[in-house]
């Protein structure tokens, strides 16, 4: 009776020690997971070790002329900036599985609504396929315009090297902001987009 009261007692605590293993490097998020930047290496390792992105190549300056450019868009269209010229825009470059890009979406979002005359919002999804792209703006339920950008070309030529990476083009098609950091307020991105005015 002793060698099985035992057994059970020990069976117990190596149950209750593995689920508290599992809770505390698992499941419990770390404080700041929500609010730092995921650099581009860490990502990658993360998801798919070698992924041929290259970061070292010219980035555009701010100044620079952007209007030129089209985005694949993650319905299948395509997304071009020349078509938004005369309003400033916010490009968001994000993946799904930083959560960091989600936690800031919101944010985007509620000013894409408020915003949306005379301001263009455009979300860039990087890395990843078009399924896993799409379910994300299907779980997040974000109303502007997604494109994206599997190879990571666009997000490299607008200087991105974390996630989320963000850039405000002013209304006549020059780079006017680069945020390569999480936006955590509104006030935060109102800001940025002021230096496109």
């Amino acid at each position: 009776m002793t060698t099985t009261r035992l057994l059970v007692a020990g069976t117990l605590i190596a149950a209750c020690c593995a689920l508290a293993a599992v809770w505390a490097f698992v499941l419990r998020p770390a404080a700041d997971e929500a609010s730092t930047a995921i650099g581009v290496g860490e990502f990658l390792d993360g998801e798919s070790g070698s992924s041929g992105v290259d970061l070292s190549g010219p980035t555009l300056d701010i100044g620079s002329s952007v209007s030129d450019l089209t985005l694949p868009g993650l319905d299948g269209g395509t997304i071009a900036l020349s078509d938004l010229r005369g309003k400033i825009v916010v490009i968001n470059f994000w993946a799904s599985t930083c959560t960091p890009c989600v936690k800031e979406m919101p944010i985007l979002d509620a000013a894409h609504r408020d915003l949306g005359e005379s301001v263009a919002f455009v979300g860039v999804d990087v890395f990843e396929s078009v399924k896993a792209g799409t379910a994300m703006v299907e779980r997040t339920k974000v109303t502007y315009p997604q494109a994206r950008d599997a190879r990571s070309e666009l997000f490299a030529r607008f200087g991105g090297r974390q996630l989320p990476h963000t850039v405000v083009v002013d209304a006549s098609g020059h780079l006017a902001a680069r945020h390569n950091k999480v936006i955590t307020s509104r006030a935060e991105l109102d800001a940025m987009i002021d230096e496109a005015r």
